[in-house]
């Protein structure tokens, strides 16, 4: 009777495992959640903070939404070492950076015009840049496959760095393929406001092809990660099931065989 009970939980551990298979490494990482190999900020004032806006150390906000994940620092005065965190991101097989970089304003709700500039470079090239000013934010989607490091960086936009506090929202790593942008997308652009009344009509119709780029990917980042809390759940009621099922037969089957002696 032993043996039988041993050879039926070995059997369901196995069957538990197979139907409840558990990954070797997360579909996404937030950087936020790692460790850089380098950093070059403005001042002791303004660091590379984590999951806070810089300085400020309040939830990161860009474009007005606050964000519980994120990279938050100050560009540097021109003529100075660029503001940049480096990533050694060599030991994962993720396919894609993303992020929303805008101005971060500490929550503060200012929507000061002066500009910021950032850049992403992967392995020492610059695989997005762009600029954005006021409550403008701009997704950035980056290829990184085969990739040994990655580096963001906010840069003055030649206005001087007032104000130019600027945060990596979402900064992740995941696995799935998508479109990559080559520039900003911004929120609101300078086209629509500068129009004039005559050319309003035609200028928006020639434009919205170019401002309106499909650089979201179909299914998001977050849909993509595997719910693994609900999986070991599942797998842990199924398992106890199985064995309260294999305990009560062989009690059944013991009681059953002493009262037949």
């Amino acid at each position: 009777m032993k043996k039988v009970l041993l050879i039926a939980i070995i059997v369901c551990l196995l069957l538990t495992m197979a139907a409840f298979p558990v990954s070797a490494e997360e579909d996404s990482v937030f950087l936020s959640d790692l460790t850089p190999v380098s950093t070059v900020t403005r001042n002791a004032n303004w660091p590379w903070t984590m999951d806070l806006c810089s300085y400020y150390n309040v939830p990161i906000s860009v474009g007005g939404t606050e964000y519980e994940k994120g990279l938050s620092a100050h560009a540097s005065d021109d003529g100075k070492p660029i503001t940049e965190i480096v990533f050694d991101i060599s030991s994962f097989n993720y396919d894609t950076f993303s992020a929303i970089f805008g101005k971060d304003f500490g929550s503060k709700g200012t929507t000061n015009q002066t500009m910021v500039a950032y850049a992403v470079l992967v392995d020492d090239v610059i695989k997005a840049e762009g600029t954005v000013a006021g409550l403008e934010v701009a997704e950035i989607i980056v290829d990184i496959t085969g990739a040994n490091k990655i580096a963001l960086q906010i840069l003055t936009a030649g206005d001087g760095a007032s104000d130019d506090c600027g945060s990596f929202a979402n900064a992740k790593l995941y696995s799935e393929k998508v479109e990559t942008t080559e520039a900003a997308t911004e929120v609101a652009t300078e086209a629509t406001t500068e129009a004039t009344p005559e050319a309003t009509q035609e200028a928006t119709t020639e434009a919205t092809p170019e401002v309106t780029p499909e650089v979201t990917p179909e299914t998001t980042p977050e849909e993509n990660v595997p719910q693994t809390g609900d999986n070991y759940t599942g797998m842990i009621i199924f398992t106890v099931l199985v064995l309260a099922s294999i305990t009560f037969m062989a009690v059944f089957a013991k009681k059953r065989s002493s009262s037949k002696n």
